[in-house]
């Protein structure tokens, strides 16, 4: 170690006095290499890692876009579209539902529900019917 300290300070020196050469003097920074095929070498191994991380990026980056899509089909997708204003704007919005506060008049949208079938549709409604009788 302490050899391989030695060596280090002397490039270090060197490159200190290649900084202060004139121009013609100086040297490229390439030119201190001594081993330009563990250099290659190197450099070829890093390459080949950045590579390999970048595949393995894109795959993460692909299962999550198929499980996103996944997520969407089998929620959102099975929500029903609702036609609510939003903001000041005003635009309608699909499968979007608001929720009123008791309390206060605020309203948070973005309440979805899912979509019902015929056979639930029917059996809600006489539901809500019997509800109201019920109230009366």
């Amino acid at each position: 170690m302490r050899e391989l300290n030695g060596i280090k300070d002397s490039l270090r020196e060197l490159l200190e006095e290649n900084e202060r050469v004139t121009d013609i003097e100086k040297l490229v920074r390439d030119e201190f290499v001594i081993d330009t095929s563990r250099k290659s070498m190197l450099e070829k191994q890093g390459d080949d890692l950045c590579t390999d991380i970048r595949k393995k990026c894109e795959v993460t980056s692909l299962t999550m876009q198929l499980l996103r899509e996944r997520c969407i089909a089998s929620t959102w997708e099975h929500m029903e579209d609702t036609m609510a204003p939003m903001g000041e704007d005003k635009k309608p919005k699909g499968k979007l539902k608001a929720c009123k506060s008791i309390h206060s008049d605020k309203l948070i949208y973005n309440y979805a529900i899912r979509k019902r079938s015929k056979q639930e549709d029917r059996i809600f409604k006489h539901l809500r019917m019997q509800r109201q009788i019920e109230l009366r």
